[in-house]
């Protein structure tokens, strides 16, 4: 079985307010990892500090 998990992380949890700061994926084949992919997104404001204690990211 093939499939992909996908993680997204953001700067809180209103939709159409917060935004996606981190997109990260995961394929699997046959219950085993083929890939990986992560990729930071500039969420063109500040990160708030609560969603950083959660996210662990920061605008630095």
């Amino acid at each position: 079985m093939r499939f992909i998990a996908f993680d997204l992380e953001t700067t809180g949890t209103l939709p159409g307010i917060d935004s996606i700061v981190e997109i990260g994926a995961v394929r699997f084949v046959d219950g085993q990892v083929e890939a990986i992919y992560s990729t930071l997104v500039n969420p063109q404001k500040p990160i708030p500090p609560g969603a950083s204690r959660v996210n662990g990211i920061t605008d630095d």
